[in-house]
C-alpha cells in the first residue's frame, strides 16, 4: 500500500506540475496581449488628442469665418442700402 500512495503521490505532483506549467504559459500569453494593448491604447490615445487638436482649428477657424460673414453681411447691407438711395435719386431725376 505504500508503494501505491507514493505513485498516487508522484502522480498528483505531476498534476500539479503541468497546471503550473499551463498556467505560467497563460500568463505569459496573457501579459503579452495586455503589453499589445497597452501599446495600441496608447496609440489610440494620441490619435484622439490629436483630434481634438484638430477639431479645435476647425472650431476657431469656423468662428473666425462666421466674424468676418456677418461683416460682410452688414457691409452689403449697408451698400445696397446706399444703392437703392441713389438708384431712387436717379429716378426721381429722370421723372422731372
Amino acid at each position: 500500500m505504500g508503494a501505491e500512495m507514493t505513485e498516487g503521490f508522484i502522480s498528483i505532483d505531476e498534476r500539479f506540475r503541468t497546471l503550473e506549467q499551463r498556467i505560467d504559459q497563460f500568463e505569459a500569453r496573457v501579459s503579452d496581449q495586455l503589453a499589445a494593448l497597452t501599446a495600441e491604447l496608447a496609440g489610440v490615445k494620441r490619435g484622439v488628442a490629436q483630434l481634438e487638436r484638430r477639431v479645435t482649428n476647425l472650431e476657431n477657424q469656423s468662428v473666425a469665418t462666421n466674424a468676418r460673414l456677418d461683416s460682410l453681411h452688414v457691409d452689403m447691407r449697408q451698400r445696397f442700402r446706399v444703392l437703392t438711395d441713389r438708384v431712387g435719386a436717379i429716378e426721381t431725376l429722370l421723372a422731372a
